[in-house]
């Protein structure tokens, strides 16, 4: 049937802000779109049994545009567009073959930000290999055939080149867009206007972004692109909380019949052991390979140590970050997937890196472990099949093993609005104050060494966790293009998410059964796997607590050893995010962030051994790093000068005759703040004491306080002028 010349546009089609859906009547009188969000629609598609249904809601205040497609099982997005929609695409189903449309269209030039550059790396090889060896460009670290970075010559070359289709397709990853797109500029090029920005995996971004902070610059570039010309894609999309993805146009795309799983689900409370004894009863009875999806290396690790077969046959799939960690546990620098995509172990396990996007050809039993044990291995629903859509051949089987809290914590929020309110207010709050002291700094230049500590502070103080069990995690950040302090909606996004699991999935050992069966799935519930305290401990023996202090102790030792090659060879900025970008976040944030700053004002390895010695609690290691700071500062500094001055101290030994209380030692250091930084600090109100005994010794008579000299850290002496030397350049 061919497609009626009759073509109409009816206002209620219209997409906010101008953007309309082109329409046809087909004889039966039902609409169908021509083309929708910029994408035609081919001619297949139109016989093929696609529908559309359009509607219109609120949120926050804006009308969104939403539609719902439908299309026959099996159907890939190529086969229903020339090019993919802009806006937001909710695929709802793996491997649909968004990434392949947009790498594969001849309409324009393209730029596809993707989580890992394994996946990155895989889709250059696939388009390359259909279109000829410099048709798309890899963007981010060595990998397989890249031996070097990449630079402005290498995309320079890649644009000037002669191809037969003449358009651009770049795959980058996400850490790597903003230096893409700095490169493109350079070379004149309009790329917020000649380029399409295509976001996968938008989810992934979302997660990760908790230890990967960068993620979350995609995101300040994604909006400077023209509406029309970026998308953000997931089959697993998490709300957002950024109000900017309120105005955006929303795909659903659902198949008619959709695939149903069999799914084992497996109640524990011990969820490693039940793993362990799940996998050891496999590898008994089949030869074939067996994939585990648990996000937790640590996890992985105790898994490993206790199955029946050495640690050689076993592969870990884990983030660029996490590999060094992974090495020197396995003592081995095979590879766990070769580059079609097929497993080269026995046993192979993936972290979240590896949740979304990459194409495991083979068949395999796959286990998928939700627990309660780390902040980050709760699942969804949505991510379970997300995680299940990986083998692109199918599973042979599927097993689900989850546990839940052993107990129901108290919790002040009454819902998840409640939750999300509180939240935003506390990254408003924190912005507010952020801003206001940076504008002051950029006014005075005494006060520049005290951007490092406020920074660093509000790190500390801004940090939300979704219930007690969790990773807190910032809820503030610098935006990468302005520089100004601005709520990290991602880390928000992953807080709604683990809140909403916690009081829905994880409530009690029924909902996630109910919540698959909802879904559609088939469910089959084993006999729970239940062990009594006492021999979970026999299990989880000292083996695994020495494994990981040995672990641990290397960690920082290798960390020590790149730290002070880099102070000792006077390296860049460059080189210290090389550092950066091979330990957890957690020595990023500390160490690393603490080193680059004081790694001038003192002795090099007699800082690093304080700063090391004091991570090992968080406390301890915030009020090092302020004492340090202050320490560092010359006296004529204008807040430690007001520091001095309030508290009635000898500028030469720090001494005073004068005893406060409490409350006035508290008033006496907000003073000093406000008068340096014409904010008042509300939020720091309970920690303003810290601050104070970092600062200064105390002697205290009778619940009073006294001044009794500097440097209550007994830290090193300061290198005179310290914080006048750029860092890096001795």
């Amino acid at each position: 049937m061919k497609k009626p010349k009759h073509y109409i546009n009816q206002p209620e089609y219209l997409i906010p802000y101008g953007h309309w859906v082109s329409v046809d009547l087909r004889p039966e009188g039902e609409i169908f779109p021509s083309e929708l969000n910029d994408a035609l629609l081919i001619d297949e598609a139109y016989n093929s049994g696609v529908t559309f249904k359009h509607s219109r809601i609120t949120s926050d205040g804006y009308a969104v545009s939403v539609m719902d497609m439908t299309i026959p099982h099996g159907l890939k997005l190529g086969e229903v567009f020339d090019r993919v929609p802009y806006g937001i695409i909710n695929k709802t189903i793996t491997g649909l073959g968004a990434t392949t449309l947009e790498l594969m269209t001849p309409k324009r030039n393209s730029i596809i930000v993707v989580p890992t550059k394994t996946l990155a790396y895989s889709k250059v090889l696939t388009a390359n290999k259909a279109k000829g060896d410099n048709y798309a460009m890899y963007v981010g670290s060595p990998i397989g055939e890249v031996k070097s970075n990449i630079n402005l010559t290498s995309v320079r070359d890649y644009v000037r080149a002669k191809r037969s289709d003449d358009v651009n397709k770049f795959v980058v990853v996400a850490d790597s867009l903003p230096m893409l797109l700095n490169y493109l500029s350079q070379l004149d090029i309009d790329v917020y206007s000649d380029y399409f920005l295509m976001v996968d995996e938008i989810d992934t971004l979302q997660s990760d972004s908790s230890y990967r902070p960068r993620l979350e610059a995609v995101i300040d570039h994604y909006f400077k692109f023209d509406f029309n010309n970026r998308a953000v894609v997931s089959a697993t999309i998490i709300p957002f909380s950024n109000p900017l993805f309120a105005q955006e146009p929303y795909l659903k795309i659902v198949w008619d019949k959709k695939p149903v799983r069999k799914i084992h689900l497996l109640y524990t409370n011990y969820a490693e052991h039940a793993a362990i004894n799940e996998i050891n009863n496999l590898l008994q009875i089949t030869q074939d390979k067996i994939l585990v999806a648990y996000n937790s290396l640590d996890g992985i690790f105790n898994i490993i140590d206790q199955l029946d077969i050495p640690k050689k046959e076993c592969g870990i799939l884990c983030s660029e970050r996490s590999s060094d960690k992974v090495t020197y546990y396995k003592d081995d620098s095979e590879g766990a997937i070769d580059k079609d995509g097929n497993l080269l172990k026995k046993v192979t396990f993936m972290t979240c890196a590896y949740f979304a996007g990459i194409d495991i050809q083979d068949r395999c039993h796959l286990i998928i472990i939700s627990s309660k044990n780390t902040a980050y291995t709760y699942l969804s629903v949505n991510k379970m099949t997300q995680i299940a859509g990986r083998g692109r051949n199918g599973n042979i089987s599927e097993t689900i093993i989850y546990d839940i809290p052993a107990k129901k914590e108290y919790d002040r929020f009454g819902n998840i609005e409640e939750y999300r309110d509180s939240i935003l207010s506390r990254a408003t709050k924190y912005i507010t104050f952020l801003n206001a002291a940076q504008e002051m700094i950029a006014e005075d230049k005494d006060l520049e060494p005290m951007e490092y500590f406020i920074k660093s502070y509000m790190s500390y103080i801004s940090k939300s966790k979704p219930t007690v069990y969790d990773y807190p995690l910032t809820i503030i950040r610098q935006d990468s293009i302005s520089n100004k302090f601005v709520p990290a909606y991602f880390n928000i996004d992953s807080l709604l998410e683990k809140w909403t699991l916690r009081h829905t999935l994880y409530t009690s050992q029924s909902e996630l059964e109910k919540a698959l069966k909802e879904d559609g799935q088939e469910v089959i519930t084993m006999s729970p796997f239940l062990l009594q305290k006492e021999e979970h401990i026999k299990l989880d023996n000292e083996t695994r607590k020495k494994a990981d202090k040995i672990r641990k102790e290397k960690e920082l030792e290798n960390l020590k050893q790149s730290l002070l090659e880099w102070h000792n060879s006077h390296g860049n900025e460059y080189a210290l995010e090389a550092i950066s970008s091979k330990v957890n976040k957690k020595l990023n944030d500390t160490i690393v962030k603490a080193f680059k700053l004081l790694h001038l004002c003192y002795p090099a390895e007699e800082l690093l051994d304080i700063l090391l010695e004091g991570s090992k609690n968080v406390k301890i290691f915030r009020n090092i790093y302020n004492a340090a700071v202050f320490h560092a500062l010359p006296l004529d500094d204008t807040f430690k000068a007001k520091v001095i001055l309030k508290f009635g101290c000898n500028p030469t030994t720090g001494k005073s005759e004068c005893y406060i209380d409490y409350a006035q030692r508290q008033n006496l250091i907000a003073e000093c703040w406000i008068e340096s930084f014409m904010v008042h600090p509300k939020t720091l109100e309970n920690n303003l004491s810290e601050l104070a005994t970092s600062f200064l010794k105390f002697k205290t008579s009778k619940s009073k306080y006294c001044p009794n000299g500097f440097n209550p850290k007994e830290l090193p002496t300061p290198i005179p002028n310290g914080f006048a030397r750029p860092a890096g350049v001795l």
